[in-house]
Order: structure tokens, then C-alpha cells, then sequence
């Protein structure tokens, strides 16, 4: 008895083996018989239903809806800049739509960019968060300052 080693055999080469094994000439034309017609025939369903309307209508909308976000998120940091008279408005409105066609990686950085002022300029935004509208001082602000003055009632010891 001569012992051999034993060759690697590769999925297809398995399957064939398999096929070969199982169906013989004689019996190869009743599997054949068996298959469904539709395998038989070259021939494909090339019809064009409801469903695959259906299916294109919404692709088609979502790749609208993509573009209008990608629009509007595109230019949102600028016209910010823009509102707010920021003396690097293009510059930031460059940087958005540079952000939005590398994938987004500079939008966050043109966003935060729109809100911050440059060094040596004075904001033109005023800043009246501590006054009502009627130009008095908040009733909070108020209560701040008393909570930093001590009064008179208190005792150390």
C-alpha cells in the first residue's frame, strides 16, 4: 500500500468533485430535468414594476434631502459671519464650503470661527445680557452684588 500525501484542494475545485461524485453521465440528465424553468432559460425578468418605481422615488428623494442639508449646513457659518459683520466672513465662508467637500473635516472649525472675535478688534455685537429692556440693571445682577456685599447682621466669631 503506497500512502500519498494529501493534495489541497481549493472550494471550486471541491464542489466539482462533489458534483462529479454525486451525478454521474446517467444520472446528470435527470438533475437537469429537475432544475425550475427559469434557470433553464437565459432569458431574464426585465420588467419594471411599482415597487421599483417606489424604490427609485425615494433614492430620489434622499439623495435630494442629502444635498439640501449639505447646501444648507455649507453655508450657514458664512451667512453667520456675514450677520455679524465679522471682518473674516469670506475667509469663513471659504473654510465652510472647503469642510463641506472634504467630508466635513473643517465645517466645525468654520462654525466655531464665526463666533469669535479677532485679536485686536472690538466685537460690534453689544452685549446686554445684564440689562432689562427697559435699561435697567437685571433683578439677578442685583441679587449677586448684594450676595457680595456683607451686611450688618452677620456674626463672626
Amino acid at each position: 500500500m503506497v500512502v500519498t500525501r494529501p493534495r489541497l484542494v481549493s472550494g471550486h475545485d471541491l464542489i466539482v468533485l462533489v458534483f462529479a461524485k454525486q451525478y454521474t453521465e446517467d444520472n446528470l440528465g435527470k438533475f437537469i430535468e429537475g432544475l425550475p424553468e427559469s434557470l433553464e432559460s437565459d432569458e431574464m425578468d426585465s420588467s419594471f414594476g411599482a415597487l421599483d418605481a417606489f424604490a427609485f422615488v425615494v433614492f430620489a428623494v434622499l439623495i435630494f434631502v442629502g444635498v439640501v442639508i449639505a447646501v444648507t449646513l455649507g453655508k450657514l457659518p458664512g451667512q453667520l459671519a456675514h450677520k455679524w459683520n465679522h471682518p473674516q466672513a469670506s475667509a469663513i465662508n471659504a473654510m465652510s464650503w472647503i469642510g463641506i467637500a472634504t467630508g466635513g473635516l473643517l465645517w466645525p472649525v468654520a462654525f466655531i470661527w464665526a463666533f469669535t472675535t479677532p485679536f485686536g478688534k472690538e466685537s460690534t455685537v453689544k452685549d446686554d445680557r445684564g440689562l432689562s429692556s427697559t435699561g435697567e440693571v437685571d433683578s439677578s445682577a442685583t441679587r449677586v452684588t448684594a450676595l457680595g456685599k456683607p451686611s450688618g447682621k452677620e456674626t463672626r466669631t
